[in-house]
């Protein structure tokens, strides 16, 4: 019987400038990861529910890990529905899954997050190497201190790894496992962005902004680093998103867009 990893991003309350009309984003990172996952792990499913946008409550979000019984669930929240995240890791754990967290907030509160019980390892920035390392190693019982780019628990105790080495060529990445997603409901009551997707050009900047936690989320840490996907790539995520998916409005996730102006001229060109 195949292991599954379940990626789920909880119910949450509607945010001020969120109604029933506006569009939750597309959880793009879960996608990412969910393709790297599936190209590189054998004999493994993978899926993503995503329950806000599913209008999907904690009653049928619970009844859902029941039915499908995953052997792990990736979770990554922002700070301000870290609260809802902890509550998911609570039924996963229920559940009888070993829990992965990741992102922008539980990465960079590891040692409290694993301290709940509730999480058996966080991986740091970019999740694609990472991940798909860490569920071989506890498919096979491996020590995790073989896996770099984690913080797990040893006992009482905390543990972390060397950090893992930026990914130099975003091109090597699978394409964002749209199919994972309901796609058609992004948008689907908006008036401003209707038939709404999310997408990403680039990763990390060009200037280390002391509020931001982007670059250090797609960075060494300690200084920014910008790597950029080639117009030839993002030409086929949109043919794809546009196409396959008939998606009209593209909303690009980085943080400065033209940071890299040639690539989006090149863009362009190639769209034009």
């Amino acid at each position: 019987m195949k292991q599954r990893l379940l990626f789920v991003r909880p119910p949450r309350p509607l945010w001020p400038f969120n109604g029933p009309n506006t569009s939750f984003w597309p959880p793009l990172a879960f996608a990412s990861l969910a393709a790297a996952v599936r190209a590189n792990v054998r004999n493994f499913d993978v899926a993503i529910i995503d329950a806000p946008i599913l209008e999907m409550g904690w009653r049928s979000l619970a009844a859902e890990l029941a039915r499908q019984r995953p052997d792990y669930v990736g979770i990554g929240e922002e700070a301000v529905c870290c609260l809802e995240g902890l509550r998911l890791a609570r039924l996963a754990r229920e559940a009888g899954a070993r829990v992965i967290a990741g992102g922008c907030f539980f990465g960079n509160v590891a040692p409290q997050l694993l301290a709940t019980g509730l999480v058996d390892a966080v991986v740091h920035g970019e999740g694609e190497v990472t991940l798909v390392e860490l569920i071989e190693a506890m498919r096979s019982a491996t020590d995790l201190r073989c896996v770099t780019g984690i913080s797990f628990r040893e006992g009482t105790e905390v543990g972390r790894t060397a950090a893992r080495p930026l990914l130099a060529d975003l091109d090597a990445l699978p394409l964002p496992a749209y199919d994972l997603l309901p796609v058609e409901r992004y948008g689907r009551l908006s008036r401003n962005h209707p038939r709404f997707a999310a997408i990403e050009a680039s990763r990390g900047c060009l200037d280390s902004c002391n509020f931001c936690v982007l670059w250090r989320q797609m960075s060494d840490g300690s200084r920014p680093r910008l790597r950029v996907k080639s117009a030839a790539r993002l030409l086929e995520e949109v043919r794809v998103l546009v196409g396959r998916r008939q998606r009209r409005y593209l909303a690009w996730v980085e943080p400065c867009f033209n940071a890299a102006p040639h690539e989006a001229v090149a863009l362009a060109e190639l769209l034009l």
